[in-house]
């Protein structure tokens, strides 16, 4: 047994000395081929002998932390538009994209205007005029309903516009020119021909919803009622030919020939025969918007002088219309306008001056002298709201103390909903005669207007 015991130790120690010294073999090879490599262990991948030790790694710069960005200042709102040609027809921002063409561009804008108006008249109970008694009025009216197409033919130098008028059934076409851009360096020269507004006085030729308050000065639009204000100094659409000459960009003269008025304000209101794109027949005599009827062209000479956001402006009209009476020779009428403006989109004030003179040819007629005076004021509240007040004079006929002058009161609450995209406007006004109260209408009123461009 012992003998036995014996012999299975020896061959368990030898099975196990077979297994270990191939492994003892392999371990002592790798040992020999790290030690070639390197003497001591001091080696490191890719060393030979001979060569210098690995220099140590530079510590990686600690990460700078990321500046700060500052925050972007606030968009500032575009400056105000200010003096003879601001806020034109068509110069607001449309939401509806411009399609642009290898040859041209079209866009499409418009304007919408309705109006509630409530009206109290006042009158004399002892009126020796012959006026009639007037009832309170309330009512709702549409007042404008526009369309306009603006863009460029062949070049962007040449621009067109056309605006039409759906309220307005005397005739649809209102607007329709070509404006020609010529530059040399920092000068400009615009030649604009067709049928639009001249650019007299700040009012006349804007956009109908950017005329500050709900209604024209009284010299422009004449007053409410039967007030009687007759003559206004209107001149609405002419056919002819402008030029704009602009030295430098703050700077603009302008000059243009049309076929002028048809006659002297007192016998064919402006409003009434200048919206209209055909012949008209007023007291047995035919005109026409579209060709002259004078012997004579009338002529525009207006000069415009912007500051930052103020703008001094001087415009004269000079005009040849011929005499109702039958006599061979024209009248002549000049008018001209004095004005100032400065809005720097939280206080808005403009004001103007006008005067006018009509000399009759030899018909026994004595010339008439005319004068009106008007500033407004608006002051933004906030972003929404804004106060106006308005003061208007106007003298017709400063020789005759019987012809009907007025003095209109206007102060107005505005709410600038979408800017210049919706607003309504709430105004309260007085026309209050200077002169012969107990003969005379007095009107006052409300009037809101609610007005969107797009």
């Amino acid at each position: 047994m012992k003998t036995t015991r014996t012999m299975l130790s020896m061959v368990l120690c030898l099975a196990l000395t077979g297994w270990a010294l191939p492994v003892l073999a392999q371990d002592g090879g790798d040992k020999g081929d790290g030690s070639s490599s390197g003497s001591g262990g001091g080696g490191f991948e890719g060393w030979k002998e001979g060569d210098p030790p690995k220099p140590a790694e530079e510590p990686k710069p600690a990460e700078q932390p990321k500046p700060v960005e500052e925050p972007k200042p606030a968009e500032q709102p575009k400056p105000a538009e200010v003096g003879l040609g601001a806020n034109a027809p068509g110069s607001h921002e449309s939401f509806i994209p411009k399609v642009d063409l290898r040859y041209g561009s079209v866009q499409l804008m418009g304007v919408f205007q309705a109006l509630m108006a409530s009206n109290v008249w006042i009158n004399d109970d002892d009126a020796t005029a012959g006026i009639p008694d007037i009832d309170n009025t309330f009512t709702f009216k549409l007042q404008r309903a526009r369309i306009m197409l603006k863009g460029h033919v062949a070049s962007e130098n040449l621009e067109y516009f056309f605006q039409g008028e759906a309220v307005n059934t005397l005739s649809f076409a209102l607007d329709a020119y070509l404006n020609y851009k010529i530059k040399f360096g920092d000068q400009l020269l615009q030649i604009r021909a067709g049928r639009f507004v001249p650019d007299f006085s700040f009012m006349m030729p804007r956009n109908t919803a950017d005329l500050a308050a709900i209604n024209y000065p009284v010299y422009i639009g004449g007053a409410s009622g039967n007030m009687g204000v007759g003559g206004v100094m209107a001149l609405w659409r002419q056919v002819g030919l402008q030029l704009t000459y602009s030295p430098v960009a703050d700077l603009s003269v302008m000059f243009g020939a049309f076929n002028g008025l048809f006659a002297d304000p007192f016998v064919v209101r402006p409003a009434e025969a200048y919206m209209q794109a055909w012949d008209i027949s007023v007291n047995g005599v035919t005109y026409s918007s579209l060709t002259d009827n004078n012997k004579m062209k009338d002529f525009l000479l207006s000069v415009n002088y912007k500051l930052g956001n103020a703008s001094i402006a001087l415009s004269n009209w000079f005009s040849s219309p011929p005499n109702q009476n039958g006599d061979e020779d024209n009248d002549f009428i000049y008018m001209g306008v004095l004005g100032g403006e400065w809005n720097n989109n939280k206080f808005h004030v403009v004001g103007e001056f006008a005067c006018r003179t009509i000399m009759y040819a030899d018909d026994g007629r004595d010339n008439i002298y005319s004068f009106a005076l008007w500033g407004h004021f608006g002051y933004r509240l906030t972003d929404l709201l804004e106060v106006v007040g308005r003061l208007d004079w106007f003298e017709p006929n400063i020789e005759d103390d019987t012809n009907n002058d007025v003095l209109r009161l206007t102060a107005g609450l505005h709410l600038w909903l979408e800017e210049k995209h919706f607003r309504v406007l709430t105004n309260l006004f007085w026309d209050m005669p200077l002169e012969n109260f107990d003969d005379r209408v007095v009107a006052m009123g409300i009037q809101v207007q609610a007005a969107a461009l797009w």
